[in-house]
């Protein structure tokens, strides 16, 4: 007796396989990454690189933040022992241009290096910013030198500061306008000497408006 499950007929299942559609060969795996198949290592580098980034991600974040507080640290440390230093200079500086003012007509300024120190700010400088201010008369309001001193009071005060920092360098010439304006005797004399001594060091030209000759012409290269 035949079983009924021998009579019954299976269909055919026919299959094909097409290594052009389903292997993976480089030039598909180039396709999808749009590159080219010796470019593939670049990208699988890529993805390496980044896997280990996500996998050791709070590792790395931690090694930078540490890096970071130390470099700031250090900064820190600098930025305040170059403050006490500007802190210093700032007070001779301002003594030493002062003594210069009397002999110049200018007995009665005041020069003044403001320093202001702001330990929020982080610059390659340092914190600090420095400004150089005058008060030209008692009573008066001091301010910026570009802005308050007149052209005359400008010139004598630059002169003043560059004979204080003669030794510490200078530009290659200096230029002095209208530096003897209403001025005469014992204080054109001073300032003639002190022309004569930058220019021994550096090029110094002087432009007047006095008749004659210029204090001390030997001071004019």
């Amino acid at each position: 007796m035949r079983s009924k499950s021998s009579s019954v007929k299976w269909p055919m299942i026919r299959t094909s396989w097409n290594p052009s559609r389903n292997a993976c060969s480089p030039c598909a795996a180039a396709r999808k990454h749009q590159t080219t198949p010796e470019g593939l290592i670049e990208v699988l580098t890529k993805y390496t690189a980044d896997l280990e980034t996500l996998q050791n991600g709070e590792t790395k974040l931690a090694a930078l933040t540490a890096a970071e507080a130390k470099a700031m640290e250090i900064y820190r440390k600098a930025a305040e022992t170059l403050s006490a230093g500007r802190a210093k200079a700032a007070i001779a500086l301002g003594k030493a241009v002062g003594a210069e003012l009397p002999d110049l007509k200018l007995g009665a300024a005041k020069f003044i290096v403001d320093h202001q120190v702001d330990r929020h700010r982080i610059a390659a400088a340092g914190f600090d910013q420095i400004a150089f201010h005058v008060q030209t008369n008692p009573g008066t309001a001091a301010g910026p030198l570009l802005k308050v001193a007149s052209g005359g009071e400008l010139s004598r005060f630059l002169l003043a500061l560059k004979v204080v920092l003669a030794d510490r360098g200078s530009a290659p010439v200096l230029i002095f306008d209208e530096i003897d304006t209403g001025v005469g005797g014992a204080v054109a004399d001073a300032i003639g000497r002190r022309l004569a001594r930058l220019a021994g060091k550096v090029q110094v030209l002087a432009v007047t408006h006095a008749p004659g000759s210029p204090p001390v012409p030997s001071a004019i290269c």
